[in-house]
């Protein structure tokens, strides 16, 4: 089973560019829709923009968040100046915002990119496995991830049939499951 080609650093710089412009964009939108949550909040906890920048000094799912480290208070603090600016103008917001966080997302790329903690917990390429039970009987439950971004693993049929034929085998002769499952935005394509 070939795996895809990997991201290359640009296409992976491209991806963190356009993902925080959607955060940022995203984040403007929810605060007019719910004025009861503060700014603080809604980007620590409903949009993932910390995670991309180098104040993570961890991991790409570190286990501890440092809010309180200065250069992150310089740059929550200024997205939110230019909130208040342009609380009318989400695609102002999302272009002056993008700049407070680039260099930040800059300092991190190179590390992201070569950042294999998540993938190497993936045993079947872009599937990963854990045991539950349900009703009785063994279920292997399993979750996906894309490793082949900025492209698709549906881009590549005989890589997702050679992790999920690999998946299987690991169910039945590893775990003895009598069913697989995943609970997953995957389940609403008809395909």
């Amino acid at each position: 089973m070939s795996f895809p080609t990997p991201k290359t650093l640009e296409e992976h710089r491209q991806y963190m560019y356009d993902i925080v412009r959607l955060k940022l964009w995203f984040l403007h939108h929810w605060l007019s829709e719910h004025p009861d949550e503060t700014f603080e909040y809604v980007l620590r906890n409903r949009v993932d923009i910390y995670r991309k920048t180098d104040v993570n000094n961890g991991n790409l799912n570190p286990t501890i968040l440092h809010w309180e480290y200065p250069e992150w208070q310089r740059m929550e603090k200024e997205a939110k100046r230019l909130y208040n600016i342009y609380n009318k103008d989400a695609v102002a917001f999302e272009d002056a915002a993008f700049e407070v966080f680039k260099p930040s997302l800059d300092a991190r790329c190179e590390r992201d990119a070569n950042d294999i903690s998540e993938s190497s917990r993936y045993q079947c390429g872009f599937l990963r496995h854990n045991l539950a039970l349900t009703e009785g009987a063994p279920r292997l439950g399993f979750h996906i991830a894309n490793f082949c971004t900025p492209a698709s693993f549906f881009d590549y049929p005989d890589y997702m049939k050679g992790c999920f034929l690999m998946l299987l085998d690991r169910a039945e002769h590893i775990f003895h499951a009598t069913e697989i499952g995943t609970g997953t935005w995957l389940n609403s394509m008809p395909r």
